[in-house]
């Protein structure tokens, strides 16, 4: 009986004529929605949940129209979170989109420098705005911080042992796990000190032959506060010129305007980071665009540089080591949030 039914079952393109007719969408979308259809059916059939093999040809051009139509729409952002990730970040400004209207509607010298008459590079075009915004000697932009985490690891310790702080191996939305990027980077991973509690020591001992990083990373999603102690972005930098070793900041979502005014947990900012007596900031940008730079250690940067220098390390003569400690060196006090790798001031 089942055969006789699945016998009766329409072809798609008698189908697709008769939806097709009675909307407006193209031709590729009503054939696809009518082979789903027909199939639809014919498991119902085969399972029981359905007798009849006659397919509405209106509920073909529906389904057609739903696989037409845009994916992307307009919402209303009622959440309280300006920069809302799942709903695009921030909208962009009249004079971004008409950029981005003026560069789309023919070729553009995308890797092409005009000047020179030859082939250039992609990255020129922002990397002189983002140095001049942040302070940073050098930066890439890519699809999003995760991506620039990922180059930055690979780029400065690849299959080498990459420190940071067992209060830091944060998971944000996506899916973004700490220790799963640095297995992606190739890096092995070197947890020191504990949940609420890393002291200087703690990266100091874990220096061994085989450390290529110190990750220092922006829980940006939570806090952690009670008795608490944290190195600060200046502490790991100055053990990482002592001992010869790269630093990393990773900033999550970095700022250009620093907010510590205006709020409780305040954000470190990009300018902040990329400070010659930091390390080079990962930070992710309104419409999920990251920039990093890095700075080698001290002894590193005072060699002769590279006649072809890679594009992922860079060399930096302001990197030489300082006669004596950073500001804010000192050890956090029990009394001392530790949010964001900088520390809130305790209350009065």
């Amino acid at each position: 009986m089942a055969d006789l039914r699945l016998a009766k079952l329409p072809a798609v393109h008698v189908l697709a004529d008769e939806a097709e007719a009675l909307g407006s969408s193209p031709r590729w979308a009503v054939v696809e929605a009518a082979r789903r259809a027909i199939s639809d059916r014919r498991a119902a059939i085969l399972a029981g949940a359905a007798d009849s093999p006659t397919i509405a040809p209106a509920e073909v051009a529906e389904v057609a129209a739903q696989l037409a139509s845009p994916r992307l729409r307009r919402v209303i952002n009622a959440t309280g979170v300006i920069l809302h990730t799942n709903l695009g970040r921030a909208p962009l400004a009249d004079s971004a989109r008409a950029a981005i209207d003026e560069a789309a509607r023919g070729y553009t010298n995308l890797e092409y420098d005009l000047g020179k008459g030859e082939r250039g590079s992609r990255h020129d075009h922002l990397r002189a705005l983002l140095c001049e915004l942040t302070g940073a000697e050098d930066a890439i932009v890519c699809n999003n911080n995760a991506a620039a985490t990922v180059l930055g690891l690979a780029a400065l310790a690849s299959n080498k042992q990459i420190i940071v702080s067992r209060g830091e191996l944060i998971e944000i939305g996506g899916s973004f796990r700490l220790p799963e990027i640095l297995a992606l980077s190739r890096g092995v991973l070197v947890e020191v000190g504990t949940t609420n509690k890393t002291h200087a020591r703690d990266y100091e001992n874990a220096i061994g032959p085989n450390t290529g990083l110190l990750l220092k990373v922006h829980r940006s999603n939570f806090a952690i506060v009670g008795f608490t102690a944290e190195v600060t972005p200046e502490q790991v930098v100055e053990i990482g010129r002592e001992r010869n070793v790269a630093t990393m900041i990773d900033l999550g979502s970095g700022m250009f305007i620093d907010r510590e005014t205006q709020r409780r947990w305040a954000s470190p900012t990009s300018q902040r980071s990329a400070n010659p007596s930091r390390a080079g900031p990962t930070s992710s940008r309104s419409r999920a665009t990251s920039c990093w730079a890095a700075h080698k250690p001290a002894s590193r940067s005072a060699r002769k540089p590279r006649s072809k220098p890679r594009a992922s390390i860079h060399s930096c003569a302001r990197c030489a080591p300082t006669s004596s400690r950073s500001q804010g060196s000192q050890r956090p006090s029990r009394s001392t949030a530790t949010a964001t790798p900088r520390t809130c001031r305790p209350s009065a």
